[in-house]
């Protein structure tokens, strides 16, 4: 720095007392042209910057003065920043796989992590077991899940490069929770399938958006969670009245199979408990009536979801032009 300091000073000092003043200016604008850097177009942004042994750019901490590890971090952050994060929630058969699954169709490159993946099995032996429903496992809770590997398994992605893999390419379920062939779906039926088949696609052009990875978080209480609330950019809610939601658990099967009370002794107030603590009079959260039209409800995520990616973009922000 001392060596830098001198060669301005050689340059600066004879201004206050040279009697030729131009001369000296002729001088320095010379050095400056020969010590600049433009930036071409494509980069982050078009600007003169000066280059010196120990250069840096705006807003930026000298490169030598970083550990490798506080490199990978920092990386790691900016490739998290690239990811636009969609969190799908909500009652129990209330919509949101199908929803998902729409959603997919509309951006096939996004990837999905289901909640329902890291349930514990039932012979944990920290469940909470409730006497009043024939002992069974309270499965409605964020304590019958492994949260932490879900977490780590969210933030690995999120932390990793940006992917564009389209849906029919998309391997088998892995460790990260992805999606791959249907049957590894959480409840994704034959009958869910057809229903999903049923819904005409949404009329809106996403080469537009193709450049932004998606990473969708479904589960019925990602929101009971804050790691997962916060890390969203889009949310989506999902409720029922009670006697729509009971008819429809009644025609699907589950392992372990619900016990006669389990509804009304679990489910149901679990699910009153999350809507008090976590989603009532929360801001940040669209719901959606689980017994409205599908088709209504994709139209209006999606007008968000392109709405929101803009917001997050805003340099290449573009109209989404859907057709309502």
């Amino acid at each position: 720095m001392k060596a830098l300091r001198a060669r301005w000073t050689d340059f600066f000092h004879p201004l206050r007392r040279h009697p030729e003043p131009k001369s000296v200016l002729h001088g320095i604008f010379g050095y400056v042209k020969q010590n600049m850097t433009i930036y071409d177009k494509g980069e982050t942004r078009n600007s003169i910057i000066f280059r010196s042994q120990h250069s840096r750019t705006e807003n930026t901490n000298f490169s030598r003065s970083l550990t490798p590890e506080q490199r990978k971090k920092s990386s790691g952050k900016a490739s998290e920043m690239s990811w636009f994060v969609i969190g799908v929630s909500g009652v129990t058969c209330g919509g949101k796989t199908s929803f998902t699954k729409l959603i997919q169709r509309t951006f096939p490159w996004a990837q999905i992590v289901h909640q329902d993946h890291y349930f514990y099995d039932d012979d944990w032996p920290h469940h909470i077991r409730v006497p009043e429903a024939e002992n069974h496992v309270n499965y409605e809770v964020l304590n019958a899940l492994d949260m932490e590997k879900m977490y780590k398994d969210v933030q690995s992605i999120l932390d990793g490069p940006p992917k564009f893999t389209k849906l029919e390419k998309q391997l088998d379920s892995d460790a990260n929770g992805g999606v791959g062939d249907k049957a590894e779906i959480p409840n994704f039926d034959a009958a869910t399938e057809k229903f999903v088949q049923q819904i005409p696609p949404i009329n809106v052009n996403v080469s537009k958006y193709n450049h932004v990875p998606i990473l969708i978080v479904e589960g019925f209480t990602i929101f009971g969670s804050q790691f997962l609330f916060d890390k969203c950019h889009a949310r989506f809610f999902f409720s029922l009245d009670k006697e729509t939601c009971q008819k429809r658990r009644s025609e699907r099967n589950y392992f372990p199979p619900d016990s006669a009370s389990y509804f009304d002794k679990i489910v149901w107030p679990e699910y009153e408990k999350h809507l008090d603590n976590f989603i009532n009079r929360r801001p940040g959260l669209t719901v959606f009536e689980g017994d409205e039209s599908m088709e209504t409800t994709l139209k209006n995520a999606v007008q968000i979801i392109t709405c929101r990616m803009e917001e997050q973009n805003p340099k290449n922000s573009v109209s989404s032009n859907l057709a309502m």
